[in-house]
């Protein structure tokens, strides 16, 4: 539950990215790296820690990897909208939401099985 509160709170980052350009290299670029970069070096990270001895460093590596997924996924949400036309917005964020749930659903029941 720790582990996936940043995806409840990714509301957040929205406004973020809207409001500061990192580095002067755009709204959106940035944070995608930084997310990338984030999650990347926490699921290596993931690796080094075992959970058994202590499970309190791998919930918070865990909740950094996922902290990383928010802010790169908004920011590609942000970077999605930015780019289709008013008109097709609606109907390409539902596909996309759409489409998050059904890999979400494979990718579970892929692991359950």
């Amino acid at each position: 539950t720790i582990a996936t509160l940043p995806l409840v709170l990714k509301f957040l980052a929205g406004p973020i990215s809207d409001r500061w350009s990192l580095l002067g290299l755009g709204h959106r670029l940035p944070y995608v790296l930084l997310g990338v970069l984030l999650q990347g070096g926490s699921l290596l990270g993931l690796t080094l820690v075992d959970p058994g001895a202590h499970l309190g460093l791998f919930t918070a590596v865990a909740t950094l990897a996922v902290v990383g997924l928010a802010l790169y996924d908004t920011a590609c949400d942000g970077w999605m909208v930015d780019a289709t036309p008013p008109a097709h917005r609606a109907r390409v964020q539902g596909v996309v939401v759409a489409s998050r749930f059904a890999a979400t659903m494979l990718a579970a029941w892929s692991f359950g099985a």
